[in-house]
């Protein structure tokens, strides 16, 4: 969800990010802002996870708000493959630990932790801007 206040002691009613059903905790989110007045959106996202890992299994998502954080659409992946999330590093919990989103007037940079390779290694992507 995201919410945004105007210098106003006074919060927008929050805006969920995606449409995703009620029930799956999608998690570490990052919001960064562009100089464009676009506001983006990323997290790990555990729609797409198979079921024979029980929901241990995510793919980093972005989304793009045109209007100021009052509507989204769905998002899409940013990483090309699952990251299992219960990877060991020299320190636990790790998963978050190389999250961060960052836009110009260039493009968005995302950032995460990626566990395919067997240990928290740190991804980034510069997605073309395709929602939909």
């Amino acid at each position: 969800f995201t919410s945004f206040s105007d210098n106003l002691p006074t919060w927008s009613t929050p805006v969920r990010v995606n449409d995703e059903p009620a029930g799956r905790d999608d998690w570490l989110p990052e919001v960064a802002v562009s100089s464009a007045g676009n506001v983006y959106a990323s997290w790990y996202d555990w729609r797409d996870g198979p079921g024979s890992v029980c929901g241990g299994a995510s793919m980093m998502y972005l989304s793009r708000s045109e209007d100021g954080a009052a509507t989204w659409p769905d998002g899409s992946p940013v990483s090309d493959n699952f990251t299992l999330n219960q990877r060991l590093g020299n320190i636990a919990p790790n998963q978050g630990d190389y999250t961060a989103l960052f836009a110009n007037q260039n493009s968005v940079y995302v950032c995460w932790s990626d566990g395919r390779n067997g240990d928290p290694d740190a991804f980034m992507a510069a997605p073309l801007l395709l929602f939909t």
